[in-house]
């Protein structure tokens, strides 16, 4: 998992330094013109998601004969996932309310529907606190992510604390 997670850093920063590198080359025009720069970085990005995309696969292959049970392909996760959000932002459009804030409790580590500032991304999780200016979510699964306040709805921002 760490080398996947390696990985996705790797990808994250060879973006940030492609993009970076257009701007130079917008900025300061030389011999390549501009579209061969976007070619030759749109190739290396595709080779090291393409790289990343196979570690995953073999990760997912060797957790099911370790442990006997098949795991989900990338695409099967991202389609649960995406079906799960509809789902979610269909309950809260019909019911004109958050249903998940009654239910297991009450206060701030009950389960909750959280809403990112564009208000399209859904993910329901348990508020754990502040760690390093960061958001700390914990969703059904066990899963702990750690997002920006910025980029939480005014709403949540609120439900923490931070307005």
């Amino acid at each position: 998992m760490l080398k996947i997670k390696i990985s996705e850093s790797e990808l994250a920063q060879h973006t940030a330094d492609s993009y970076h590198e257009l701007a130079m080359q917008m900025a300061n025009p030389s011999d390549l013109n501009i579209s061969e720069v976007m070619e030759i970085k749109l190739f290396e990005l595709k080779e090291i998601t393409e790289k990343m995309r196979s570690e995953r696969e073999i990760l997912r292959v060797e957790l099911t004969h370790t442990y006997d049970k098949e795991f989900p392909t990338l695409e099967e996760t991202a389609n649960e996932t995406a079906s799960a959000s509809t789902d979610t932002s269909k309950k809260k459009h019909d019911s004109g309310a958050d249903e998940d804030n009654s239910s297991s409790g009450s206060g701030r580590s009950a389960m909750r529907t959280w809403t990112d500032r564009s208000g399209k991304h859904h993910i329901k999780a348990k508020f754990l606190g502040m760690e390093d200016g960061k958001v700390k979510l914990e969703k059904p699964n066990g899963d702990v992510i750690r997002i920006p306040p910025t980029s939480l709805s005014e709403e949540d921002r609120q439900f923490i604390g931070e307005e």
